[in-house]
């Protein structure tokens, strides 16, 4: 939400929270969510307006419903509308191509910062599952991690999802015992940490079926995908969503133990899949990729409250 805070800041009051007290104080006429948040919100602000900026870019057999909760849709790009409208059953007129916000400093391309000292001149590879039960790489990873065998003469971050740190308690404590043993491996330990910093200084990034995988298109380099042997009997499996209908972009791995060498292959060669990278870069972000979301952001939302006669943004 930041990028979108800091367009409108200077000139509405805004407010950023996560408590409807806060909010029942605030009286907006206009509230950005970023998951389903507005199912439970409009009970209480009926004559709000809703807008959702997504909070990452796959389906999960959760983003069109999570969407159809808001009166107004952020679109990443011109494809990913189009998508919406004959996939999902979206009106156009609700669907804003903005970008998407959480994007915005990769484009931006300014240095981010982060919590780790790093060493200079080894290569650096980031692991960012996601938590999901059925798709998430994180059990057969960690053992692999333990092994040593991903490390070695790199510099190797874990950085796990946020919910991870509740769902999967037993792993990320091995996990970070075992960074804590080794030098040149990582593991980020606060659950609010900001994954994007840790994207923009990654050679090659390890995942599965996170939405991670394609907010790494913005860099163009190497990305290795996970797949969980079990994914096809979880109900966050969308045969139709990107993170599986776009696999081919991913180097993936299907055997475990096969990880090794696939990793060596994408830090000798990473413009190896460049070409599909870019197609499938140019379907998600289209013209968006400037890294001003919070303006365009910012002109659909005037002229809304221009039409509305309001004049606060929340």
């Amino acid at each position: 939400m930041k990028p979108i805070f800091d367009e409108f800041k200077d000139d509405y009051p805004v407010l950023i929270c996560d408590s409807p007290t806060y909010l029942s104080w605030f009286k907006p006429d206009v509230i950005f969510v970023a998951n389903s948040q507005a199912k439970r919100l409009r009970d209480i602000f009926p004559s709000a307006m809703f807008i959702y900026t997504r909070h990452g870019l796959i389906s999960k057999n959760f983003a069109y419903d999570a969407a159809r909760t808001c009166d107004y849709v952020c679109m990443p790009s011109e494809d990913i509308r189009q998508q919406y409208i004959e996939e999902g059953g979206f009106s156009s007129r609700q669907l804003w191509v903005t970008g998407y916000s959480q994007m915005d400093p990769l484009f931006n391309g300014n240095p981010l910062r982060h919590s780790l000292v790093l060493s200079e001149g080894a290569a650096r590879v980031l692991y960012a599952p996601t938590f999901t039960d059925g798709i998430s790489s994180v059990p057969e990873m960690t053992p692999l991690i333990e092994s040593g065998k991903l490390d070695q003469g790199r510099e190797f971050v874990i950085k796990p999802h946020p919910l991870s740190f509740r769902t999967q308690k037993v792993f990320m404590a091995r996990l970070k015992e075992y960074a804590n043993s080794r030098e040149n491996v990582h593991f980020v330990d606060n659950p609010g940490e900001d994954v994007t910093p840790y994207l923009q200084l990654a050679d090659v990034l390890i995942s599965d079926a996170s939405s991670v995988m394609f907010e790494y298109l913005a860099l163009d380099r190497p990305v290795i995908a996970i797949n969980n042997p079990q994914r096809f009997d979880s109900p966050r499996y969308d045969v139709d969503g990107i993170e599986w209908r776009w696999r081919n972009m991913t180097h993936e791995v299907d055997v475990i133990e096969e990880l090794p060498n696939v990793l060596d292959q994408c830090l000798r060669n990473p413009q190896e899949k460049q070409e599909i990278r870019a197609k499938y870069a140019q379907r998600l972000f289209g013209t968006r990729t400037e890294g001003r979301t919070g303006f365009y952001i910012r002109k659909e939302v005037e002229a809304l409250l221009a039409r509305r006669g309001g004049h606060h943004a929340g």
